[in-house]
């Protein structure tokens, strides 16, 4: 939705609580993919209860502040 260049994502970090399946422990990376970028972006699952979201967008933050990534995607996957 932000037609964001996938090329240019420096990380990915998706919040997660529930597991609801065998392979949601791997839900940053199967966003990274589907979403077109490379394998060697980096993605990072968070689990911290209430707040995995909003830690993924202050982890992204980190990031950009550090000089580690220009550009993150950040996600939080329960409402």
């Amino acid at each position: 939705a932000g037609h964001v260049d996938p090329q240019i994502v420096g990380s990915v970090i998706v919040g997660n609580v529930q597991q609801t399946s065998g392979d949601a422990a791997y839900m940053a990376r199967h966003v990274a993919l589907k979403s077109g970028m490379a394998e060697s972006t980096p993605a990072l699952g968070v689990n911290r209860l209430c707040g995995s979201g909003f830690q993924a967008v202050v982890s992204a933050a980190h990031e950009i502040l550090l000089g580690e990534s220009e550009v993150c995607v950040a996600a939080g996957t329960e409402s």
